[in-house]
C-alpha cells in the first residue's frame, strides 16, 4: 500500500530504468517536501556482487594484477586517466 503516495511520486518515475536494466533489488530514496511535492535529493541503489562466471562483453579476457603491472597492459585511451590514477602516477582529481 502506498498510503502517502511516495511510491508513485519517487520511485515510478524510475520504473522504465528498473525494467530496462532488470534491477529487483533494494532502493533507498532521500527526498524534501516543499510547495506541496516532494523533491528528489538522491537515490542509492545497492547493486550486489554476484558469484560465478565473469560475462566479458567488451574485452577478450580479464586479470587480476597489482598497480605496478599495469603499464604492461595495453589500453583503450578513455580508460588511460583511471589506469594511471590506479598506478600512482596521476594525482587523485587531475
Amino acid at each position: 500500500e502506498d498510503k502517502y503516495g511516495l511510491a508513485r511520486q519517487l520511485l515510478h518515475p524510475l520504473l522504465p530504468w528498473f525494467r530496462a536494466v532488470g534491477f529487483h533489488g533494494p532502493i533507498q530514496v532521500t527526498a524534501v517536501h516543499c510547495k506541496g511535492k516532494w523533491h528528489v535529493i538522491e537515490y542509492n541503489i545497492r547493486i550486489g556482487v554476484t558469484s560465478g562466471a565473469m560475462i566479458l562483453r567488451e574485452h577478450d579476457e580479464v586479470r587480476w594484477v597489482v598497480p605496478g603491472e599495469l603499464a604492461s597492459y595495453s589500453f583503450a585511451e578513455p580508460d588511460r586517466p583511471i589506469v594511471r590514477l590506479l598506478a600512482g602516477e596521476a594525482p587523485y582529481g587531475r
